[in-house]
């Protein structure tokens, strides 16, 4: 084989080395559902009121998957994490009414790193550090006054930085879930076939990061998907280097 034939020879096999995993490997995480958080330059008032920044529901849970008629709304900033569930389908407001969430998948019990939940009368419960409100009024999904619940959730306290991700799910815990209506007694519980004991049962929360890359707004793991194509490009310039060597010897 000649001088000139073995740099491009070993420039095809290392592409195919180098792009097989990343094409053929599949995710850890392929099957659980994903909740995209979107992030805001301008932080929510946390009132129990749904104004402004709240759109494009990222959870639609609607009958007859779940008993209660219910959206839910995440964002960020660099420093936390803001949820509005539109609890549209419980049109009565009482004490014991709640909206729960657990972030961070563990296996002992209660399996979660963080928990918040917030009761209809405004009162807070799980792992302390976040505020919520509580609203019974009209929202862009429905006229009819409803319960809306509202987070303000420190990144902090489930342990991620922006553009990162972590688990999160709401189960049935303690007759309570994302949304619970004492008057009915009926649950949501999200998402649909949750087993607390199962991480491929939780859902996956993905918040964004604000710093753009290429004009384009990157989550920082995202990151982890590109290693492999940065690692071709340095190779490639490697593999060139030395077919330009073999040419000047030539």
């Amino acid at each position: 084989m000649s001088t000139s034939k073995l740099p491009l020879t070993l420039f095809f096999m290392a592409i195919l080395l180098v792009s097989a995993p990343t094409l053929f490997l599949p995710s850890a995480h392929s099957t659980q559902l994903v909740v995209d958080s979107r992030f805001t330059g301008v932080s929510p008032i946390i009132d129990g009121k749904m104004e402004g920044l709240w759109s494009n529901p990222t959870i639609t849970m609607k009958t007859p998957d779940y008993p209660i008629d219910a959206f839910a709304y995440f964002l960020n900033d660099q420093s936390n994490l803001y949820v509005l569930v539109d609890a549209v389908g419980d049109t009565t407001q009482e004490p014991l009414d709640e909206c729960l969430l657990w972030f961070g998948f563990a296996p002992s019990y209660p399996g979660y790193t963080a928990r918040v939940n917030v009761f209809g009368d405004g009162q807070v419960d799980g792992t302390a550090g976040y505020s919520a409100a509580v609203g019974f009024d009209s929202s862009s999904n429905s006229l009819t006054p409803h319960m809306i619940y509202e987070f303000s959730i420190p990144l902090s306290l489930i342990q991620i930085q922006p553009g990162q991700s972590i688990t999160v799910c709401s189960p049935m815990w303690k007759g309570r879930s994302m949304v619970y209506d004492k008057g009915t007694d009926l649950d949501n519980i999200w998402p649909k076939g949750l087993v607390e004991s199962d991480v491929n049962t939780w859902g996956i929360l993905q918040t964004s990061l604000s710093r753009p890359v290429g004009g384009i707004v990157m989550p920082t793991n995202k990151l982890e998907i590109l290693t492999p194509y940065l690692a071709l490009v340095g190779l490639v310039a490697a593999v060139s280097a030395v077919m330009m060597v073999g040419r000047r010897k030539n």
